[in-house]
């Protein structure tokens, strides 16, 4: 007889582990009990060695689908000589520690679907069923243990059914804690305008599909927030709701109710099907197929696209004892003002989208974490890359390499735009969900609350805080108030750190500022546990350079001990006006111009204020430089005429990329010169020029332009190559989201021999910063002695 204690740490709370352990101790004849705890899932079982090690190796090789393991730790202890195997209530062992992964929110299950539409099952039609397979998770949580009095779900008492499947180890909800049917749990209820009561229950969802085939726009609760709902088919009701989302351009994404639907409108991959049946859930980029959602996403090739991951969502789908047909999809688009997070709370919701929406559907069981929908797309090798991380997705951790000696916690502040912050605990890396933009107010105390309830549930506190070297970013000025500048020690890379006042926080806290590009590369050296130099390329639209200049089109050395060298550029321009530019794209086309031919530019804009914008230029007032290749993309949209001022984010880059139709068999590029340290296209601007007045189409040059950008760094690389012998290439920044730009640039650079690295973990645009932050910081801590004091 012998007995065992075992701790599983993982994602191992709310995916069903217990009972698996119940049923395997049970098959195998041992004694003992599992139990949850603050730590993983603590495991004492008895019997004879050869069944104890058959009931490891099941635990190891079948865990339930949605766990994920990431340590089993053993130890003989002596026998009890107990008779039978129990499950005991969670406890609380971990004295404020704690390793156990949360599990993120998981789309309905084919199970609890089946469920939904049996007319002889007691959840028939009823919008919240879940089990342990599936169902809010991450959203709900508020502390650990994964218990029901820890959630959202603790006012709702079980009634005597759902108590007797809660409390059953053979039953698919044994322990499912948001479980709940018609008769004990939450509920919707449809509001119309001055919160009208339009109905309750499945009543509200057969009215609610109604008002959407009318053309109604719709505030529809979710599980990490609302979403603003309409008939993607509806012409009338798109425009609609552009014109009081006052969303003139940027697309929306739409949801389908199954894969056969969205074939008839995209194309769909292999890979693209299994991300979009994925417990995850996404919205993916697709090609369309047809114009027909033209108003839905203008001027793109693409379409967002998901699949229902809510009861609810299947239900809006008209899959009920209804007079109306199926609708094929529904515009799902995030229940927020223009650079507002998210709206998560009913009154919050009414409140702020009252001049959006018509109607409400609402529900009482309350958001904690909230959460928008992740956003990815395929490349080319079949790749996953992100554009948002968030739902689904959202807190699996990053893994980072193991240290000699323990670290403290880290917390990266992110960027100022599609911001992320990120924690760490041990050797793993915790980005947040998608925040937004700091500058919103509301954005900024989203981000605030998120990282307390993030650090209360990975049970850390931070005594390492990094930040972007830009001083004006809310994500600087936060880090700066936790960190009493003091104590300085700066290094040739601008490096520095600074020790916080005991007043601010329990612990010694140090502050490191980074640089935004360097961060990017970063980024990609902790997906891919690049420790060796490497190459860097970072293209985006704008980061806070060392010279106090805005910087974009960077080639740099990542030096592998949390320094890098600068050491190739986009040659600086100017942006007349600063950020009004980066609406009104037309003053960079005109600076660009400007720069090459003079006077003569002015004919190029017959209908603009150029004659303010070139006193800008010609006397550096209101007119910042810049070497952001983002900024480049625009400067070409303009010149050639694809348009001259953009409505949202990136927009005339995207059609930029893609007008370069992959039919077109153009390997010709436009000259460039290297002068120095800096990258010179006013050669490639005359050519481009050329070929507007030889009637060369936009697509054509569209080819060219990215072929040249593709040649570039080639061509850089090698330089770098020859001059240091480093062969490893990583691509990062907002720019490489081009799929067009990224396929020529690794096609190139593997040709020559290179290893190229990309990111696939977090999105190469701001949204990855926080993990390049912290990548930098646990390079410093581990490499330059002056930081050793810190880890002691």
């Amino acid at each position: 007889m012998k007995r065992y204690k075992i701790t599983v740490s993982g994602r191992v709370q709310g995916v069903g582990f217990r009972p698996t352990v119940y049923r395997y101790a049970i098959s195998e004849k041992l004694a003992g009990f599992v139990s949850n705890t603050a730590e993983g899932v603590f495991i004492e079982v008895e019997g004879d060695k050869k069944n104890i090690k058959n009931f490891l190796r099941k635990l190891k090789l079948r865990p339930p689908r949605q766990s994920k393991i990431t340590k089993i730790s053993v130890k003989k202890i002596l026998p009890k000589f107990e008779k039978k195997f129990i499950i005991k209530k969670s406890t609380n062992r971990s004295r404020g520690k704690t390793s156990l992964h949360i599990s993120p929110d998981i789309s309905i299950c084919d199970d609890c679907l089946k469920e939904l539409f049996d007319k002889n099952d007691r959840r028939y039609l009823y919008p919240f069923i879940n089990c342990t397979n599936c169902g809010p998770r991450f959203s709900i949580i508020k502390d650990i243990p994964y218990d029901r009095k820890k959630t959202v779900m603790r006012k709702f008492k079980m009634c005597g059914n759902c108590q007797e499947e809660y409390g059953n180890p053979s039953d698919r909800r044994f322990h499912a804690q948001p479980d709940a049917c018609w008769d004990c749990g939450p509920d919707v209820k449809l509001l119309g305008r001055g919160t009208r009561d339009e109905g309750r229950g499945i009543k509200a969802i057969q009215k609610t599909v109604k008002l959407l085939r009318q053309g109604k726009i719709i505030a529809v609760k979710g599980i990490g927030g609302f979403h603003i709902c309409c008939d993607a088919i509806n012409d009338k009701a798109v425009k609609k709701l552009r014109h009081r989302k006052k969303r003139p351009d940027k697309p929306f994404a739409v949801m389908m109710p199954d894969i056969e639907t969205i074939k008839k409108y995209c194309y769909v991959s292999g890979k693209e099907k299994n991300i979009l049946l994925s417990s995850e859930r996404p919205i993916i980029l697709l090609r369309k197929r047809t114009q027909i959602f033209e108003l839905v996403a203008p001027n793109n090739n693409y379409l967002g696209v998901m699949l229902p991951y809510t009861p609810l969502h299947y239900l809006l789908f008209g899959l009920l004892p209804t007079p109306y047909s199926l609708l094929p999809a529904l515009i799902m688009t995030s229940g927020n003002k223009q650079d507002e997070p998210i709206c998560c709370d009913n009154a919050d919701a009414i409140n702020e989208l009252s001049g959006i929406c018509d109607y409400f559907l609402i529900h009482n069981r309350d958001i904690l974490n909230r959460c928008d929908d992740s956003i990815v797309q395929v490349d080319d090798e079949k790749n996953l890359k992100f554009i948002r991380r968030s739902r689904g997705y959202i807190p699996n951790p990053i893994s980072l390499p193991a240290t000699r000696y323990p670290l403290p916690a880290i917390l990266s502040t992110g960027a100022e735009l599609k911001n992320t912050f990120c924690l760490t605990r041990g050797n793993e890396a915790y980005p947040s969900q998608y925040i937004g933009d700091l500058k919103d107010a509301k954005s900024y105390e989203f981000y605030k609350d998120a990282l307390v309830k993030m650090k209360n549930l990975l049970k850390v506190e931070p005594k390492i805080i990094v930040h972007d070297l830009h001083p004006d970013y809310f994500s600087t000025k936060y880090a700066k108030s936790l960190a009493n500048p003091q104590n300085k020690a700066n290094s040739p890379t601008g490096i520095s750190f600074s020790h916080n006042s005991p007043a601010t926080t329990r612990h010694s806290l140090f502050a490191i500022p980074v640089q935004h590009h360097y961060a990017h590369i970063a980024s990609v050296c902790a997906e891919h546990k690049i420790n060796s130099k490497v190459i860097g390329v970072a293209f985006d639209g704008t980061g806070y350079g060392t010279d106090g200049n805005i910087w974009g089109g960077e080639f740099l050395i990542a030096n592998g001990d949390g320094t890098f060298e600068r050491k190739y550029h986009l040659r600086y321009t100017g942006l007349p006006g600063g950020d009004v530019a980066t609406n009104e794209i037309w003053r960079i086309g005109f600076s660009y111009l400007y720069s090459v031919f003079g006077d003569k530019a002015i004919k190029y804009y017959p209908n603009k204020k150029i004659s303010v914008v070139k006193k800008m230029i010609e006397k550096k007032v209101n007119c910042p430089i810049t070497s952001s290749v983002g900024r480049l993309f625009d400067a070409v949209a303009s010149i050639i005429n694809l348009r001259q001022e953009i409505t949202c984010e990136s927009q005339a880059a995207v059609e930029l990329e893609q007008m370069a139709d992959d039919r077109l068999q153009i390997a010709d590029c436009y000259e460039y010169e290297i002068i120095k340290d800096e990258i010179d296209v006013k050669k490639m601007i005359v050519g481009i020029v050329d070929d507007l007045k030889n009637k060369k189409s936009k697509s054509e040059i569209s080819v060219k332009f990215h072929n040249t950008l593709a040649k570039i760094i080639l061509d850089i690389c090698k330089k770098l190559k020859k001059e240091t012998k480093i062969n490893r290439v990583a691509l990062s920044g907002g720019v490489f989201q081009n799929s067009v730009l990224v396929e020529k640039s690794v096609k190139l650079l593997e040709s020559a021999g290179f290893k190229v690295f990309t990111n696939n973990q977090v999105p190469s645009n701001d949204g990855g910063i926080s993990l390049g932050q912290v990548w930098i910081a646990l390079k410093l801590l581990t490499s330059d002695k002056k930081f050793n004091k810190i880890t002691q």
